[in-house]
């Protein structure tokens, strides 16, 4: 079960605000007390307190004995969404020197960018955008 959390208490004194609250994970129950600043700062907090939390948890999953600490190595898709993200930058730079006329419009090396891209499409890279 993933871990949970609920303001147990809350208390503002000399201009300071400090909660108390319970993280559960459906068998223990941990009381923290945090000092916050806004609710804002509140949630995130909670936040990262609820990923510390499950982080420590995949810790338990972690097999006993060596520990491979290789990289993974990229799968194909990675490589060419890799590559078209460097062919976006390159093309983000010639457009500026485009832009602030260094090159003309025309100059083969930023119109063959723009091609690569062009042909190289794939919907999935729109966030490199």
């Amino acid at each position: 079960m993933p871990w949970i959390a609920s303001l147990y208490e809350k208390a503002i004194a000399n201009g300071k605000a400090v909660v108390v609250v319970d993280f559960s994970d459906g068998t223990a129950i941990l009381r923290e007390t945090l000092a916050v600043l806004s609710p804002l700062d509140f949630i995130i907090q909670v936040r990262r307190r609820l990923k510390e939390l499950a982080d420590v948890d995949a810790v338990g999953a972690l097999p006993v004995g060596p520990v491979d600490t290789s990289e993974p190595t990229p799968t194909a898709p990675q490589l060419e969404r890799d590559a078209y993200g460097a062919a976006l930058t390159a093309y983000r730079r010639a457009r500026n020197a485009v832009d602030f006329g260094i090159v003309p419009p025309d100059w083969p090396p930023y119109l063959n960018r723009k091609t690569y891209l062009i042909n190289n499409f794939k919907p999935e890279y729109l966030n490199l955008y």
